[in-house]
């Protein structure tokens, strides 16, 4: 008798095990995939926080570099000014040239009609001088004159090439200092050409990556609207109850014709994929993986059309990028039954099947569950 109560409280035991741990095994699973959530979020957050951290060293850096080049902007432009202040002066100085050059021919022109009207007169118009003078006295006196004329024609034509020789050495200098002057000038526009290369690569790295930033946040947006609106979904059409332990897990079928996973469940470009993508050319059926009530068939933003299956017990089923949807909303369908078409509406590349299955709203990967 004492064997026989053993052996039942054994088969007892055996029997609360069976049960109990289906139960835990299948709540373990959901917070698992919670948690999992959870992390693929802190990681997403913090792949966006340093790329924001990144790109505001990135600006930092550009903003330094763009005050460089205002400094130099401002040199080039103060170069630019002494180089054709330079060139102002040279042209006064040409000016300057070319008047002296005038009185210098207009004072030779007035020796040479002198020269001319001197040799008109002859060697013995002198004679002609001395009768026609007064006295001594007066042909000494225009003699004297006409000596003190021709000295000062000298003195004048000796003045102005004095002056013209200093002109020009003056515009020589100018030239030496506006060569230089361009040269500064020259050198400068050079540093100028290189701060702005930096700056502009600078200004593309921070377009490139706020270009991933935006990517970054209208995913992870767009993701999240997505989750959220299946979660509800899930949540306020599925029925209600506790996880039927391994009958929740047995029972689904391929959702295709198609075995091919192109895209299994896990890491994926730097989030999460939280299906399967199995291949199946445009058209070809879906197939509802277990019996079941339709508690959508409508459009899932970046899942494009969708239908999302509930089977009791905490357990969906949802099928995206479908390109036709067979089913409605209230719908009972059954295991293998046709619910849509593959295709590739909302985010896809290509035509396929994204295969999901949801505990609780949740997404686990649903390959230990498919045949």
């Amino acid at each position: 008798m004492p064997g026989v109560i053993k052996v039942a409280r054994l088969v007892i035991v055996s029997i609360v095990i069976g049960v109990t741990l289906p139960l835990a095994s299948a709540s373990a699973s959901t917070n698992s995939s919670l948690e999992q959530t959870r992390r693929d979020l802190r990681a997403a957050r913090a792949r966006l926080n340093v790329a924001v951290q990144t790109d505001a060293q990135i600006l930092g850096v550009l903003n330094t570099i763009n005050h460089k080049l205002s400094v130099q902007e401002s040199l080039l432009a103060a170069a630019q000014n002494n180089l054709s202040m330079i060139g102002i002066q040279i042209s006064s100085i040409q000016r300057q040239l070319g008047s002296l050059e005038q009185q210098r021919l207009k004072r030779v022109g007035v020796i040479a009609k002198r020269a001319r009207a001197l040799y008109i007169m002859g060697p013995m118009d002198g004679m002609n001088a001395l009768a026609s003078s007064k006295s001594i006295a007066d042909f000494y006196g225009r003699a004297g004159t006409l000596e003190f004329v021709a000295d000062y024609d000298t003195r004048v034509l000796q003045d102005l090439q004095v002056i013209k020789n200093q002109t020009n050495q003056a515009k020589s200098v100018l030239r030496a200092e506006m060569t230089q002057a361009a040269q500064v000038r020259d050198q400068i526009a050079q540093r100028v050409e290189v701060v702005n290369e930096a700056a502009q690569v600078q200004q593309d790295a921070h377009n490139a990556l706020a270009g991933r930033i935006a990517g970054y946040r209208s995913e992870v947006a767009s993701l999240q609207q997505d989750q959220a609106m299946i979660e509800r979904i899930i949540a306020q059409r599925s029925s209600h109850g506790s996880i039927g332990g391994p009958a929740g897990r047995l029972g689904f079928g391929w959702p295709t014709v198609s075995h091919r996973i192109n895209s299994p469940y896990g890491p994926r470009w730097g989030g999460f994929h939280t299906g399967i993508d199995i291949w199946c050319p445009e058209g070809n059926p879906d197939f509802a993986s277990k019996d079941g009530t339709v508690i959508a068939a409508e459009w899932g933003g970046g899942y494009g059309n969708m239908t999302i299956i509930d089977h009791g017990g905490g357990y969906s089923t949802l099928y995206a990028h479908q390109s036709r949807m067979y089913v409605h909303q209230g719908q009972v369908v059954h295991r293998g039954q046709q619910v849509g078409a593959c295709g590739a509406t909302g985010n896809a590349t290509g035509a396929h099947l994204h295969f999901e299955i949801r505990i609780n709203g949740h997404a686990v990967n649903p390959a230990p569950y498919l045949p």
